[in-house]
């Protein structure tokens, strides 16, 4: 399992895709205007400065 993190900014989401198909999995850190709808949310320590983790659908138009 390989785990990414795409820092602000910028988002490739041709690159997101291609890893998304290798089977690998992804941070990003979502802009306030990105479509989604959350699948499922899993518990995390606040302590830690996590604030949550939760595996997330897109639904913008762009979006099969």
């Amino acid at each position: 399992m390989i785990h990414k993190y795409f820092p602000v900014g910028y988002v490739d989401w041709a690159r997101l895709f291609r890893i998304h198909q290798a089977g690998a999995y992804f941070v990003i850190r979502a802009k306030d205007n990105l479509a989604f709808e959350r699948v499922y949310s899993t518990p995390v320590d606040k302590s830690t400065g996590l604030r949550c983790d939760q595996k997330i659908r897109l639904t913008g138009s762009l979006c099969s």
